[in-house]
């Protein structure tokens, strides 16, 4: 994936499914419920967020997006029903709507220095949003409903939302406008690759219902300052007064073999459990295998990770792996 990050890469995947909650209270009931501050979110603006449990861990994680008359939150399809039914569950008195605009709205996204002069070749009226996750209309009657700055990859980046009927035609308009700048269409494999390199958590793999939000290592997704919400009791707690079970970490695994998800990390080859692996690839960029995967607080090497072929020594390492 050298050529995204020289040039630009066009993504198709992973899938996103789109919630649209409207309604008059939406921002209050959000504001409660969710882990970030709602209230303080402008139209145009984005940030990332998570439903947690009761003790803390995460049901879902999403963007939430604010326009003028509807927040959008863009979040995985496996966790859209699970989106849908927790927030429901939470929906008492306010004047609320939440509704699945999946159908309606395909997303494409473009990653790499020169995403934006690619996008500014198609659409040379169109102002850019310049800071992460703010984001704007399309162009009238294109097939581009809304660009949002999402540096997602540790790359320059947009997510376009799209019109489906419009899709296979943007898709080509980008490819042909993006040749002389060393466009790429790349695929699913890859965007992973290169959010592992980027030590990206991902839904499913890294954030789910058998994680707890500190375990992330990152306050990107909650605010500690706006209040009380669903779980604050809990991560706050283990913020002032303690430290999590474990931290997301990194890893590097001897040899050129990939471990399997939920792979066991081992402290010293005949000792205990201590960690499990939850995505690895073999890195384009660093040409060895990289991991990530969540470790007991407080434990040193040597590690090894329990694969199929044996148990292969690993050494721990900081995030990102690649430092754009």
């Amino acid at each position: 994936m050298k050529s995204v990050r020289a040039a630009a890469g066009l993504f198709e995947g992973p899938p996103c499914s789109f919630l649209a909650i409207q309604g008059g209270d939406r921002v209050p009931f959000l504001h409660r419920t969710l882990t970030h501050d709602i209230k303080g979110l402008q139209a145009g603006q984005g940030r990332p967020v998570c439903l947690l449990d009761r003790q803390g861990k995460i049901l879902f994680a999403a963007f939430a997006f604010a326009g003028p008359d509807a927040l959008w939150l863009t979040l995985a399809p496996e966790q859209l029903r699970i989106a849908q039914e927790g927030l429901s569950r939470y929906l008492v008195t306010e004047e609320a709507q939440i509704s699945d605009a999946t159908a309606s709205i395909s997303a494409l996204s473009l990653h790499g220095p020169a995403s934006a002069k690619i996008l500014q070749e198609i659409w040379p009226e169109l102002s850019l949003p310049l800071k992460n996750l703010n984001h704007a209309p399309g162009p009238p009657g294109s097939a581009l409903l809304r660009i949002v700055r999402q540096n997602l990859l540790g790359l320059p980046g947009f997510t376009l939302w799209v019109r489906p009927e419009g899709r296979l035609h943007l898709i080509q308009s980008l490819l042909v406008a993006g040749k002389p700048w060393g466009i790429v269409r790349a695929d699913e494999a890859a965007f992973h690759s290169l959010r592992i390199e980027a030590g990206v958590p991902w839904p499913g793999a890294e954030m789910n219902d058998t994680v707890i939000l500190n375990e992330l290592g990152s306050e990107d997704y909650v605010s500690f300052a706006k209040g009380c919400f669903v779980g604050q009791e809990i991560v706050a707690r283990i913020k002032y007064r303690a430290h999590p079970p474990r931290l997301l970490s990194g890893f590097l695994p001897e040899g050129q073999e990939v471990p399997p998800e939920r792979s066991r990390i081992l402290k010293g080859e005949d000792s205990s459990w201590v960690g499990v692996v939850t995505s690895a690839c073999l890195s384009p960029t660093l040409g060895k295998v990289i991991a990530l995967g969540f470790l007991k607080f407080g434990e040193e090497g040597p590690f090894f990770v329990k694969a199929p072929q044996g148990l292969i020594p690993a050494v721990k390492t900081p995030l990102p792996f690649v430092i754009p």
